[in-house]
């Protein structure tokens, strides 16, 4: 198994452990550290979704910054059961985090009739597969971020999303072949 480090808040320094043999591409510790230094305290009190979560890496570093809550989203067994233990073996008290074993589109249809909605929304789908659009869109359609919340897509340098009514593109940063979106929902009429 391999280690990853979480950048800030009150479980920097700490590990998080990633499958063996598994294909997940955790986002890069440069990457996260980055990341949160743009969001800056927008994340303390938010209620998060990790999409397409694998290690859980970007939810963890959220909840270890203060987001009161946070909603993990990964199909893969091997994946899903590595983040239940990561989040275990963090001491992260049980109510702040729901780790969900589900394909990312089920489970954004499952909340928009749920009703719920998210501070902050952070997905990392499989490089350039249609899914992670397919996902952009839905959580735009279904009002599933809250007016005022944002949207982080992670993707390989060169994607550009698609057309968006009330996802705002407000940033896009690089690093290597790692592109970061980050999005602010307007809630604005369909």
């Amino acid at each position: 198994m391999g280690r990853l480090r979480i950048t800030g808040g009150t479980l920097r320094g700490r590990y998080i452990r990633t499958p063996p043999g598994s294909p997940l591409r955790p986002t890069a510790e440069r990457v996260r550290e980055a990341l949160f230094s743009i969001l800056g305290d927008w994340v303390e009190g938010a209620h998060a979704l990790d999409l397409f979560a694998g290690t859980g890496a970007l939810g963890i570093e959220a909840l270890s910054r203060g987001a009161k809550k946070c909603v993990f989203v990964e199909k893969g067994l091997k994946e899903w059961l590595t983040l239940r233990e990561n989040l275990r073996s963090l001491g992260i008290e049980e109510e702040r985090w729901e780790a969900r074993r589900a394909e990312a589109i089920a489970y954004l249809k499952e909340a928009a009739k749920k009703r719920i909605s998210f501070d902050v929304a952070f997905l990392d789908p499989p490089y350039g597969q249609p899914v992670g659009e397919e996902c952009l869109v839905l959580l735009e359609r279904a009002n599933l971020i809250k007016i005022g919340g944002i949207v982080v897509f992670e993707s390989r340098r060169g994607w550009n999303p698609p057309a968006l009514e009330r996802l705002t593109l407000e940033g896009r940063r690089r690093y290597g072949d790692t592109e970061l979106f980050i999005f602010s929902f307007d809630g604005g009429s369909r």
